[in-house]
């Protein structure tokens, strides 16, 4: 484990420049023990906290594009928590991934930054250069309004434009909640970004508390209104337009749904931006349920789906409007899949049936294991997301 040095600089009120303290964090990437530095800058009652991993290898961002990430940052009301990585070799996509998860987890359990009280709904993990748009709403309704926040690199080389990934939240109620990030273990969006991603969480479309429950079509519409609002507000940040979904568990369902109205007409003419295309070009679908006409038999949630929707048998068609694999009938674009081993049985059968569809429809899909066997969690294994990766670069660069 490395041992990293922590100064707090501008915190607690604290001029900058003044050391409050020195502690250690342990990093998942290096072995052997070295100290690398950590500055905290930014208002104490800032609601936001960029941890932004700096002087990654490669050489990623210039001086110049991280001052200008920097003071964007502060002038959007962030506190910032800058961690140097000396550029160290260690430290790229997806090792970085191990961090992030480590970092997070760190941040919840009170072991590191406690006494800064951070807002564990809205922390930002980043890479130096980058900015973050916050609460762009999406979707405008008398009872909610659905927002998202954009990472981007805020200063791209001339010429050059960035695809963007999205996710829904498996949050209900914070759409960046750490507790949430933590317990699936979730380093999705914000590893990608350490790839070369613009990157944005949505707010899920169903409301707190959730209940298991995806009601269509008013999920479908939220969905697409936010592909294209990220379309429509990336084109003002530099973003190329291209754009993956990723989806895990009740965010799964919504990344299928995008893949199987592809080019359909389904849920269009709801929402801001209607003329913006709601195309994706890329999906990552993990873990999740996708028909709700074939479950097992003793599958817990048919108790809350015949009480929402009666009985299967005498509402077939209102059943099968709530699955996103029912919209599914005829190919679609590439799909990445991938489940835990340690998934229980209602999750692998679901996974079994959308690789067979797929199949069926000679619609072409990547498929890989999870085989940590850890149960309900998002991928970590460095060789699984370097094929996510591979997948990913292959469809939007």
């Amino acid at each position: 484990m490395k041992l990293v040095g922590i100064m707090l600089i501008g915190a607690l009120g604290l001029a900058p420049g003044c050391l409050e303290a020195e502690r250690l964090w342990e990093s998942s990437l290096f072995d052997g023990a070295a100290a690398l530095r950590v500055e905290v800058e930014g208002e104490s009652a800032a609601e936001q906290t960029a941890i932004v991993l700096a002087n990654l290898p490669g050489g990623r961002s210039s001086g110049s594009r991280s001052s200008r990430s920097r003071e964007r940052l502060l002038e959007d009301g962030f506190r910032i928590v800058r961690i140097d990585y000396e550029r160290r070799e260690e430290a790229v996509y997806p090792a970085i991934c191990q961090d992030i998860a480590k970092l997070r987890s760190d941040l919840l359990k009170g072991s590191f930054l406690s006494e800064l009280n951070l807002n564990q709904a809205r922390i930002f993990v980043l890479p130096e250069g980058y900015a973050v748009a916050s609460s762009v709403p999406y979707f405008e309704a008398e009872e909610r309004t659905l927002y998202l926040d954009i990472a981007y690199p805020l200063e791209l080389v001339e010429g050059a434009k960035v695809p963007a990934l999205l996710e829904f939240s498996c949050d209900n109620r914070d759409r960046k909640g750490n507790y949430s990030l933590v317990a699936c273990r979730d380093t999705l969006l914000e590893g990608m970004a350490f790839a070369g991603y613009a990157t944005a969480m949505a707010d899920h479309p169903v409301a707190a508390p959730y209940k298991g429950l995806d009601p269509m079509p008013d999920c479908g519409y939220k969905v697409k209104a936010a592909v294209r609002t990220l379309r429509a507000t990336g084109n003002g940040l530099g973003l190329s337009g291209e754009l993956g979904v990723l989806g895990f568990s009740r965010g799964s369902g919504m990344a299928l749904l995008l893949a199987a109205s592809q080019n359909s007409g389904e849920f269009e003419g709801v929402g801001p931006n209607r003329e913006v295309d709601s195309s994706v070009q890329a999906a990552v679908v993990l873990s999740g349920r996708f028909s709700y006409l074939d479950l097992l038999d003793d599958d817990h949630m048919l108790p809350r789906y015949e009480r929402a929707w009666g009985k299967r048998e005498d509402f077939e068609s209102v059943w099968r409007k709530q699955g996103a694999l029912d919209y599914l009938d005829r190919p679609t674009i590439p799909l990445f899949l991938s489940i835990n081993s340690g998934e229980g049985p209602d999750a692998q059968h679901q996974m079994k049936l959308l690789r067979a569809r797929l199949s069926q429809l000679g619609s072409e899909f990547t498929y890989l294991e999870d085989g940590d066997g850890k149960g309900h969690k998002v991928p970590i294994d460095g060789a699984l997301l370097e094929a996510m990766g591979t997948y990913l670069k292959g469809r939007l660069q």
